[in-house]
């Protein structure tokens, strides 16, 4: 909180040296993914949330939320063994690599584009490829969720940058 308050300190200076950045409106992203980041029970929901989009992907895995031993402060949920992202990536055959890579890229993509809603930590720290060779995703502390009319602008956007339509 005392970062935060730092931060509104210096609004009238960012602003003075960057008139074009819209410091209010990414202060109060900020603030809600950090303030949001740090309650587990709300990473539990959204953790939840993304185990039952992918229920049936046969190349990815969520753990299961214990949700009645979940406080805003603990988080439980299924333990899974499995190989580090790392060494998989060092180890793997090519055609596993392409496996779980397309996998990686479905999960950010339907989840995005399908759900509106976005895993926003993306590292190899929050893969683990379990016993079964299935991408299990970590850590939904940082997620953005986006609204039905934002997904709406965001395809169309999309959808004109691939088909070069100016």
């Amino acid at each position: 909180k005392k970062d935060f308050k730092l931060m509104r300190l210096a609004k009238p200076i960012v602003q003075k040296l960057w008139p074009a950045i819209p410091f209010a409106e990414l202060y109060q992203e900020l603030y809600a993914r950090v303030t949001e980041e740090c309650n587990y029970r709300v990473e539990a929901q959204y953790q939840q949330r993304f185990a039952e989009m992918f229920v049936n992907d046969p190349d990815i895995r969520i753990p299961r939320v214990v949700h009645e031993l979940c406080t805003a402060r603990v988080l439980v949920s299924e333990f899974v063994e499995g190989c580090k992202f790392g060494d998989f990536v060092q180890n793997a055959k090519p055609a596993e690599k392409q496996r779980v890579a397309h996998a990686i890229c479905r999960f950010y993509t339907q989840s995005l584009y399908g759900h509106g809603i976005f895993h926003a930590d993306p590292h190899p720290g929050n893969y683990i490829i379990d016993r079964t060779g299935k991408v299990c995703l970590l850590d939904f502390g940082s997620v953005k969720v986006w609204s039905p009319e934002y997904l709406r602008e965001w395809r169309a956007l999309v959808r004109a940058v691939i088909l070069d339509d100016r």
